[in-house]
């Protein structure tokens, strides 16, 4: 990391980076298992904010939970002073 670069850029282009990582291994468990439409309504999973994890159930609704995870961002530059994804 050089002088000029701001920590907290690099932190979170690091933990972004390991968010993409870990949702797209999430995406992989699920397009194997086949459990792509294993939860058919949104926003609330089978009429449950938690669904029961049997079957694929459990790979699409681990999915659906990091995917808000991954995309946390701050808002504007300014915030990168303050503490991240708040």
């Amino acid at each position: 990391m050089g002088d000029s670069q701001h920590p907290a850029v690099y932190r979170l282009a690091v933990i972004t980076c390991w968010l993409t990582i870990l949702l797209l291994m999430a995406g992989a468990l699920v397009t194997s298992n086949f459990a792509a439409d294993s939860v058919p309504d949104w926003p609330l999973a089978y009429h449950r904010i938690i669904p029961p994890l049997i079957g694929g159930i459990r790979y699409e609704y681990a999915h659906r939970v990091l995917v808000p995870n991954g995309t946390l961002r701050p808002k504007s530059r300014t915030d990168l002073d303050g503490p991240l994804f708040c």
